[in-house]
């Protein structure tokens, strides 16, 4: 769980997240995964939006998780393959 917390609150722009994990990078079928993980589900992009802080139903949660107006890019995908250990 330690490192899924890293992994969703840190950014990539800012350093090496996964550097600072225990987690494995591996490839499946050239797709970069992780050795730990149980399920591995692989999609293709349908679509692509940036969060809008207008959108937002419960308007507190803007500047709970936004703090800085750094806006998540939101993917529609569709599911091509899943992979179970």
């Amino acid at each position: 769980m330690k490192d899924l917390t890293i992994l969703g609150r840190e950014s990539g722009r800012d350093g090496d997240k996964i550097a600072k994990t225990d987690l494995t990078p591996t490839f499946i079928e050239n797709l970069p995964t992780f050795e730990e993980a149980d399920i591995v589900v692989v999609g293709k992009k349908l679509y692509e939006d940036t969060i809008k802080p207008e959108c937002f139903l419960d308007e507190t949660l803007v500047d709970k998780n936004y703090p800085n107006k750094d806006f998540h890019t939101m993917y529609i995908c569709e599911v091509e393959k899943i992979y179970m250990k």
